[in-house]
């Protein structure tokens, strides 16, 4: 385990967090040692005048030789239990096949892309500098006949105007040229992003190499992006499915023994010590996780400590009002409970993945990096198996 020191170090960037060492670090910590070695002070003979023995005169070692002189580095697993993928080498070095090779592509194209979609960001800059040159000439002209509007005719203005229009031109066909470098390269970047952010929460140790995706003749990324939306359109109908109507009626009791409990009366200081009643406080009662799931904090509702008194004075005619309104509303015959919805989603989103990994693999083929979509699951993209992602991301 590592020392407050050691990791002190590492904050002041004066090492590497412990955790982040990648594989072979010992080794490469053997020649850091080496080459420093290598570069201490001066010996003593060497201070002194006096000749090195021969064997100084020979050429320093290579890195090769370095590193086959190095003590072995102590064996690493496989896949670090809690590794951190601070850097894009990282991830590459430690994803499964083919994902890791995938990933160097994207690096790769993405930067390629870059570099070709800046190539002529000088050149337009320097026309429009240009057409700003032409542009102030013209309002020079005007400036010398101000009592008179310059000719369309001028042989200035034409020649302006000319100007002008010939640099706007080549403007047009210069971003036209960039046009497809720079939506490569945003392509290529939100998948990147897609797959950075999936990776900071699902373990690396989980992933494996997914199947071999076989690509149907028919297929072609608009009826592969057609059949992924039209799933995606079921797991929304499942979703937006009402609940039974028991499940509403069980929340509904806890919500109003909740809301008695908060507003009984309490006499027992009064039969004990003959004090007065505890009477519920004066405060609004918060409701808090009682609707869209027992763990959600978002639906906070603020009632009345007379209201609590109600419940807690009324409850059998509060449950049995709220039990009637319940079935009036309810469609038990469409309804999905907890356990229905789980299945079906799991379903759903085995297709999805299904189609999207079809897709992912049409793009490698066809290298359609400018046509991967934004919302492509990470592991289709990267042919790989693992934790689902998150959905609040």
């Amino acid at each position: 385990m590592a020392t407050n020191d050691t990791i002190g170090a590492a904050m002041m960037f004066n090492g590497a967090f412990p955790e982040s060492k990648p594989a072979g670090a010992a080794s490469w910590e053997a020649f850091r040692q080496a080459k420093e070695a290598a570069h201490a002070a001066p010996s003593p003979s060497a201070l002194s005048g006096r000749a090195e023995p021969a064997a100084s005169s020979l050429p320093a070692p290579s890195w090769e030789q370095v590193r086959a002189n190095a003590p072995a580095a102590a064996p690493d697993s496989a896949v670090p239990a809690h590794l951190r993928l601070s850097s894009p080498e990282t991830v590459a070095e430690y994803l499964p096949a083919p994902g890791a090779e995938r990933y160097r592509t994207l690096l790769d194209s993405k930067q390629e892309a870059w570099i070709l979609a800046i190539g002529g960001r000088e050149e337009v800059d320097d026309k429009r500098t240009a057409i700003q040159q032409h542009q102030i000439r013209l309002k020079h002209l005007a400036d010398e006949f101000p009592t008179q509007t310059v000719a369309d005719d001028h042989p200035s203005k034409i020649d302006c105007d000319k100007n002008i229009a010939r640099l706007k031109a080549d403007i047009d066909r210069i971003e036209a040229r960039r046009a497809p470098h720079i939506e490569r390269q945003n392509a290529i970047g939100q998948a990147l992003n897609s797959v950075d952010k999936y990776l900071t929460y699902a373990q690396i140790s989980e992933m494996r190499p997914a199947a071999d995706v076989r690509i149907g003749k028919a297929d072609t990324l608009a009826i592969m992006a057609d059949r992924i939306a039209s799933i995606r359109n079921d797991v929304f109908d499942m979703v937006s499915k009402p609940w039974p109507s028991a499940d509403a009626k069980a929340r509904a009791t806890a919500e109003i023994d909740f809301l008695a409990g908060k507003g009984k009366i309490e006499v027992g200081q009064s039969i004990q010590y003959r004090g007065q009643m505890a009477w519920p406080h004066i405060e609004d009662v918060t409701l808090r996780g009682f609707g869209r799931g027992m763990g959600d904090m978002y639906d906070v509702r603020q009632v009345a400590s007379s209201t609590a008194i109600m419940c807690w004075l009324f409850r059998d005619a509060f449950i049995a009002k709220v039990h009637a309104e319940i079935d009036a509303a309810a469609n038990d015959d469409i309804a999905l409970d907890a356990e229905q919805r789980t299945a079906e989603l799991a379903r759903l989103n085995g297709r999805l993945l299904a189609e999207e990994r079809v897709l992912g693999a049409i793009v490698w083929r066809d290298a359609a990096f400018h046509l991967i979509p934004a919302d492509l699951d990470p592991r289709a993209l990267l042919g790989i198996d693992g934790p689902e992602p998150r959905q609040d991301w």
